[in-house]
C-alpha cells in the first residue's frame, strides 16, 4: 500500500495545506488512488484545501469527486482489486453514504443495545442506510458479486438440500452449480456460523455471492409461495434520514411555524400548524415511529436510549435557502413518543416599532408608557405566529442607540441585531419554566 508520509510531504510544504493528521485526513481510498495513478498528488493537494474552507463536512474522496478528478468507475474499480483493504465503515463514510457523526452514533448504539448487534444491522434498523447501499458497500468491501434471488434462474435441487426456514433465519440462499462450486447468496458473508451451515449442505468449494435479506426471503417465496418467512418491508426503501429532511423542507415551504409527529394506535400522523392552525399533511406506516424519532434525537443530541421521560433539545438545520433553528420536544404518550418542532428562521430583517400593526395613537402610548420607561416589566403574550418575537425585536431595535446598553439572553437568537449581544448562557438543565422567565426578564432594557 503506498506511503502516507511519502505523498503528504510532497503536499505538506504548500503553506494553504491545513495542519493534521494526514492518515486521518485522506482516508483509506484516496492513498489506493493514488497509486493506481488515477490522482496525482497536486490534485490532492488542491482538494484538501478546498476541504479545509468548506463550511459542511465532507469527506476528502467526496471533493475529489466533485472536482471530476476521478469517476465512480475508478473508484469502484480500484476497490474491486484492493478488496478487503478498506473497512465498511471507512467506506461509508468516505463515499458520503453516512456523516462521521453519524458512524460514531451507531457505534453508541451497537455498545448499548443487548442484544449486541451487528454494525450493519443497526446502520439500517435506524435508517441510516437502506439495504440496498449496505450490500453494495459489501460487494465493493469484499470483493463479492451482488445477485438477486429473485430475479435469475434458481437450481431448485440445491434449494432441495435444505429448509427454507432455515435459509430465511440464516440468511444464505443456494442459487446454482458452476464448475468451480455453489453459488450460494449471503446476506453476510463475514458471518463465520452461516458459512459453516452452508458448507455442511453444499460442500467447501462455495462460491460467494451477496444479496440482501429481503432479496433472499423473496427468493424462497419464489420457489415456495407458501413458506413461513418474515419479510421486513420498508416505507420506500429510502432512509429516515431523507424522510425527516423532506418533512422539514415540506413544514418550510408550506411555511409553518411547527411540525407535530404522533404516533396514533394505526399510524404515524404528522401536522403543520400554518397561521396558527394545524393542518394535516401526511400519515406514515406505524413501524417508522421508532427510527423516525432516534434520527430526530440524534440531530438535537437528546438521549435515545431514554423513552419514559419528556426531553428536548435543539437542531441548526442548514437547507438552499439559509439556516433553520428548530426547538424539538419529545413528549411521552400512550403509543409511543410525540415529536414537536418549532421552526424559528434566522432573520436579519428587522421591522420598524411603527410598522409591526399598532394604530398611531395605540403605538404613541405603547411608547410613552412601555417602551420609553427607565425600568419595568413588559409582557408580550400571543398565539403561535401572533407576532410576539417580531414585537420585541421591534422593541429593542427601536431603544438601540449608541448611548443605551442592551443585552438580550436567548435561545436560539432568532435576530440579528448590530451592537446588540446576545447571550447564550441560560443552562439546559434548568426547568422550561425558568428558562422562559430568565429570556422574558433579560429581554428588558437595562441602561446605565
Amino acid at each position: 500500500m503506498i506511503s502516507l508520509q511519502k505523498n503528504t510531504a510532497k503536499i505538506g510544504p504548500d503553506k494553504d495545506t491545513p495542519p493534521g493528521n494526514p492518515s486521518e485526513d485522506f482516508g483509506k481510498i484516496v492513498p489506493l488512488l493514488l497509486q493506481k495513478g488515477y490522482l496525482t498528488d497536486k490534485q490532492v493537494g488542491y482538494a484538501y484545501r478546498v476541504r479545509s474552507k468548506l463550511e459542511t463536512p465532507s469527506s476528502l474522496l467526496g471533493v475529489i469527486k466533485e472536482l471530476q478528478y476521478v469517476t465512480d468507475e475508478q473508484i469502484k474499480e480500484t476497490l474491486r482489486e484492493n478488496f478487503g483493504a478498506v473497512s465498511m465503515e471507512s467506506l461509508l463514510v468516505e463515499l458520503g453514504y453516512i456523516s462521521e457523526a453519524d458512524l460514531e452514533t451507531c457505534l453508541d448504539i451497537q455498545k448499548k443495545e443487548k442484544p449486541k448487534k451487528k454494525l450493519g444491522e443497526i446502520l439500517i434498523g435506524h435508517n441510516f442506510i437502506s439495504e440496498r447501499t449496505l450490500v453494495e458497500v459489501l460487494s465493493l468491501q469484499l470483493g463479492f458479486p451482488v445477485v438477486d434471488p429473485e430475479f435469475i434462474e434458481i437450481d431448485e435441487k440445491l434449494v432441495s438440500r435444505g429448509r427454507v426456514e432455515l435459509y430465511a433465519t440464516q440468511g444464505f440462499f443456494p442459487i446454482c452449480r458452476e464448475d468451480q462450486g455453489v453459488m450460494v447468496a449471503f446476506a453476510d458473508p463475514t458471518d463465520s456460523r452461516d458459512m459453516e451451515i452452508a458448507k455442511k449442505l453444499f460442500g467447501n468449494d462455495i462460491i460467494v455471492a451477496i444479496a440482501s435479506k429481503n432479496a433472499i426471503i423473496r427468493g424462497i417465496k419464489r420457489i415456495q409461495p407458501d413458506a413461513k418467512t418474515s419479510l421486513s418491508v420498508g416505507m420506500d426503501g429510502s432512509p429516515v434520514v431523507e424522510l425527516v429532511d423532506s418533512i422539514i423542507l415540506a413544514a418550510i415551504e408550506e411555511d409553518a411555524s411547527d411540525i407535530h409527529i404522533e404516533p396514533m394506535h394505526d399510524r404515524a400522523r404528522v401536522r403543520f400548524r400554518e397561521d396558527g392552525v394545524l393542518v394535516h399533511h401526511k400519515d406514515f406506516p406505524l413501524e417508522i415511529i421508532p427510527s423516525l424519532t432516534s434520527r430526530i434525537k440524534i440531530m438535537c443530541e437528546a438521549d435515545i436510549a431514554e423513552k419514559r421521560r419528556h426531553q428536548g433539545g435543539r437542531i441548526l438545520f442548514k437547507h438552499k435557502s439559509g439556516e433553520l433553528d428548530l426547538r424539538v420536544s419529545f413528549y411521552v404518550t400512550i403509543h409511543g413518543e410525540k415529536i414537536v418542532l418549532r421552526l424559528l428562521n434566522r432573520q436579519n430583517q428587522l421591522f420598524d416599532l411603527k410598522d409591526i400593526g399598532m394604530s398611531r395613537r395605540m403605538l404613541e402610548r405603547f411608547k410613552e408608557d412601555a417602551v420609553d420607561r427607565p425600568s419595568g416589566v413588559i409582557i408580550i403574550t400571543g398565539p403561535t405566529g401572533s407576532g410576539k418575537t417580531t414585537t420585541v425585536y421591534s422593541c429593542i431595535n427601536y431603544l438601540n442607540d449608541p448611548q443605551v446598553s442592551i443585552i438580550t439572553a436567548e435561545e436560539p437568537v432568532e435576530y440579528i441585531i448590530p451592537g446588540v449581544p446576545s447571550v447564550l448562557s441560560i443552562p439546559r438543565s434548568t426547568s422550561p419554566l425558568t428558562r422562559h422567565y430568565a429570556t422574558l426578564c433579560a429581554r428588558i432594557r437595562t441602561s446605565w
